[in-house]
């Protein structure tokens, strides 16, 4: 790692989750060491840089918001993803995912510094099109708690940005892949299917596994979240994260099955899933790409060629 001098000050709020340490890890090799990391647990991934827990359903003290007010950049990764589980669960949800947002952006108020935030939101804000490529205002339809989050917390950083100047950046993401820290392979959706077959079994799909979705590799979804997150060209602005990989569940279900010389098996949707099942997300981030002249290192089929 090359140290840099005059380097903005960064803080990552959930940087022990899959995409926070992700951005940790980078920003250390781009050579920033001036780091402030928060997360729920007790202790940090990463031992170089200043850590401290922080649960956002608690009061933020004098001490963290004097971090996060001289801060030139605040990743905010905290917060519960899930679909069904945000309607069973909506409370937290509500408190965690739109309060805890609330809650930083109030701190940040009154400060004579403010940082920009990015922010990452999520495919289901989308009314998902059959093979087509989704733009940023693409037609939105919200069939669980999770993405009326996402979609409000959108809303509310605009809201500060227009009353009291806080700079923001959105990102929306897909379906994020790979991992290179640790023994881990993957995330999410690739991670269920790869620990069923790693085990011997078969990957089950609903339907018929033709729902199609974009694959971001983790490394291409961490250099766009800190090269357009740190671009002024991006400030107040909604971005989605692309990729070259627009699969289908089955493409992808059926190169891991393959690997591991298992089936891929199909059984019908449970009818809560069905209800809330969002049909094809498939993301067009030419905007984000073109402005910030950025190009796809990864693919999925590369990916998978070397596990």
């Amino acid at each position: 790692m090359q140290i840099k001098t005059n380097m903005p000050k960064v803080t990552v709020l959930g940087s022990n989750g899959y995409i926070g340490q992700h951005i940790t890890h980078r920003l250390f090799e781009q050579g920033y060491t001036d780091l402030n990391l928060f997360d729920i647990h007790d202790k940090s991934l990463f031992s170089q840089a200043t850590y401290q827990q922080l649960n956002i359903l608690q009061p933020i003290n004098g001490d963290v918001k004097a971090i996060l007010a001289q801060s030139d950049y605040i990743f905010l990764f905290i917060g519960l993803t899930g679909t069904f589980a945000s309607i069973e669960k909506y409370q937290a949800y509500l408190d965690i995912n739109e309060a805890g947002l609330l809650k930083i952006l109030n701190s940040l108020v009154d400060a004579e510094h403010k940082p920009k935030i990015i922010f990452p939101s999520t495919r289901l804000v989308y009314k998902g099109v059959e093979n087509t490529l989704l733009k940023e205002e693409a037609e939105k339809e919200f069939k669980t708690v999770y993405a009326v989050n996402k979609f409000a917390c959108e809303h509310y950083l605009k809201i500060f940005n227009d009353l009291y100047g806080i700079t923001y950046t959105t990102f929306r993401i897909c379906v994020p892949y790979g991992n290179v820290l640790s023994n881990g392979l993957s995330f999410g959706t690739l991670s269920h299917f790869i620990k069923k077959a790693e085990s011997g079994q078969n990957i089950t799909l609903y339907g018929d596994g033709q729902l199609k979705r974009t694959f971001t590799h983790i490394q291409d979804l961490t250099e766009l979240l800190i090269l357009g997150g740190m671009s002024s060209l991006t400030n107040n602005q909604i971005f989605n994260i692309g990729s070259t990989d627009h699969l289908s569940l089955f493409q992808v279900a059926k190169a891991i099955a393959d690997l591991y010389s298992v089936q891929v098996e199909f059984t019908p949707f449970p009818k809560t899933d069905m209800v809330i099942e969002s049909g094809d997300t498939l993301f067009d981030g030419s905007k984000l790409t073109e402005l910030i002249g950025y190009k796809y290192q990864h693919s999925f089929h590369s990916w998978i060629s070397k596990i």
